[in-house]
């Protein structure tokens, strides 16, 4: 731009630095040499008899995939701090090379008040910049906003209202339902690059599916025989019951489903996650 004389808008401007500001939080960072970008996470590794919980502190390095870790029985600041001081960054001085930046998701181990988190303390005695991923990722912050939303669905089922009242009640699901449904269909690619793990998950929805399925056909004529076959309270009081399902197993998966930076995904990965997307956006 500046060779060629381009003058940028200020809009222009807080468009570019946002999209850099948003590739850093994903995880979308070009490196230039090792110590340039570290990833830093903690793991459940599992319960050890006569121990307890055992986590795992990992660092890799963004640009030479070198790894650091070690485990621990807790998870707090000062474990994750301890293993850049007792691993990493010994390992990268005997190299001659700083460590700059460190990329972290925002658990409490890795956020807090520089004066009062042993990590932050840590990193800003040692002058590493610290980067945060988004809080709530690429997908499941429309998850996690779809959740109370899900509610729409049973005031289509309120009896005796107008037809404008219908017509809203019913485009607004139709956004709810799409907003969820296309983040949805583009977590597994997301998740892994495993053939048996893909087919574990899809599996495990299409089971989710299938019982939905069966409830569905049961609920509404159990209420029926209950409340009469002249009463709309029936079809209001299944699709809450249905609303209620959807937002617990909608929770379930905001808590139990995560997102790989998009540099770890395969090409594969990538192009079934666009298709998915652009075949939910048609839809």
């Amino acid at each position: 731009v500046a060779r060629e004389g381009i003058v940028l808008t200020d809009a222009q401007i807080a468009a570019l630095e946002k999209k850099a500001h948003d590739d850093e939080a994903c995880g979308e960072i070009e490196t230039a040499h090792p110590g340039y970008l570290g990833s830093q996470d903690t793991f459940y590794v599992g319960n050890l008899k006569g121990v307890g919980r055992i986590y795992q502190q990992t660092f890799v390095d963004t640009y030479s995939k070198v790894a650091h870790c070690k485990l621990y029985t807790n998870k707090t600041p000062l474990t994750a701090a301890d293993l850049l001081n007792d691993s990493v960054l010994p390992f990268y001085e005997a190299q001659g090379l700083p460590v700059l930046r460190i990329l972290t998701d925002r658990g409490t181990e890795y956020c807090g008040k520089v004066e009062q988190h042993d990590y932050q303390l840590y990193l800003a005695i040692n002058d590493i910049e610290h980067t945060k991923g988004k809080r709530f990722g690429r997908r499941n912050f429309f998850i996690l906003l779809g959740i109370p939303c899900m509610f729409s669905y049973s005031f289509m089922w309120v009896g005796d209202m107008g037809y404008w009242y219908y017509l809203l009640t019913y485009l607004v699901f139709d956004v709810v339902y799409t907003m969820i449904l296309v983040p949805y269909e583009t977590l597994v690619p997301e998740m892994t690059d495993d053939f048996k793990q893909k087919t574990k998950f899809s599996g495990a929805r299409i089971a989710l599916a299938q019982l939905s399925a069966i409830l569905a056909a049961f609920l509404p004529g159990i209420l029926l025989s209950h409340f009469g076959k002249d009463n709309s309270i029936p079809f209001f009081y299944s699709r809450l019951v249905f609303s209620v399902i959807c937002a617990t197993v909608l929770t379930l998966v905001y808590f139990f489903t995560w997102e790989r930076p998009s540099e770890e995904m395969s090409a594969a990965s990538l192009q079934a996650e666009k298709e998915l997307t652009d075949a939910g956006t048609k839809a």
